[in-house]
């Protein structure tokens, strides 16, 4: 069954999107989607949370699905499904994520779990960002900010990833520490990637989840050490 492509304040329960190739997708304005099939279907633009009034997926398959600057918008995805995925150029900054599931790739994408624009319409305050399972999943340029609780997911461990607790102070005292280099182009990519992340907890981020890469890829071999020797001692 194909669906159109703007869909509003509808409760739809085991809608199938599977495979359908979607572009400028639309949906919002108070929908409830349930136990929808979202799995291979490739989707480039377009809004899965339209419109002022929030939209609900609930236990939503997106496995196999490729999205492309697709705004999740005002939606709320609980315990929805997105194995082997592949997701692009997101700004999440006003949808929630309550116990999903990610793998496959995740690339360019912001979690927020402060909204971007509030109003009453809203129905809330703060994003929820709780359970999620993103420890199969390859994050590239993912970034989670406005106070999500990294304790609240399972995220990637091994060597490529840092997870720093009480961000803001170790990154204030690296400051201290880069401000001395005595090679500038060293000493400046530092200091622009150390005010980035500090940036990220002005806005009340206070542990942050970053890719070792993101701090070192620009950077000297021994600058780059010793840039990770200070964040991580």
């Amino acid at each position: 069954m194909r669906h159109p492509r703007v869909i509003l304040g509808v409760d739809l329960d085991g809608g199938d999107f599977g495979g359908q190739k979607l572009t400028d997708l639309v949906i919002g304005e108070g929908s409830r989607l349930t136990r929808c099939d979202f799995t291979r279907a490739v989707l480039r633009g377009g809004s899965l949370g339209a419109g002022v009034l929030p939209t609900e997926y609930l236990e939503c398959d997106f496995s196999g699905a490729r999205l492309k600057r697709v705004s999740p918008g005002r939606a709320s995805f609980i315990s929805c499904v997105f194995n082997g995925v592949q997701i692009t150029d997101m700004m999440s900054l006003e949808a929630e994520f309550i116990d999903c599931t990610f793998t496959g790739l995740l690339k360019s994408v912001t979690f927020s779990a402060t909204p971007d624009l509030l109003d009453d319409r809203l129905l809330r305050t703060r994003n929820r960002f709780t359970g999620n399972d993103f420890s199969g999943a390859e994050l590239r340029e993912v970034g989670f900010r406005g106070g999500v609780d990294l304790d609240a997911q399972h995220l990637p461990g091994g060597d490529g990833f840092l997870l720093l607790r009480q961000a803001a102070g170790i990154l204030t005292e690296a400051m201290k520490d880069i401000a001395t280099w005595t090679s500038k182009p060293d000493r400046d990519e530092a200091s622009i990637v150390t005010g980035v992340l500090l940036d990220e907890t002005a806005a009340g981020q206070r542990d942050l989840f970053i890719a070792t890469s993101f701090l070192t890829k620009r950077l000297s071999p021994d600058y780059a050490q010793r840039l990770l020797s200070i964040i991580t001692a």
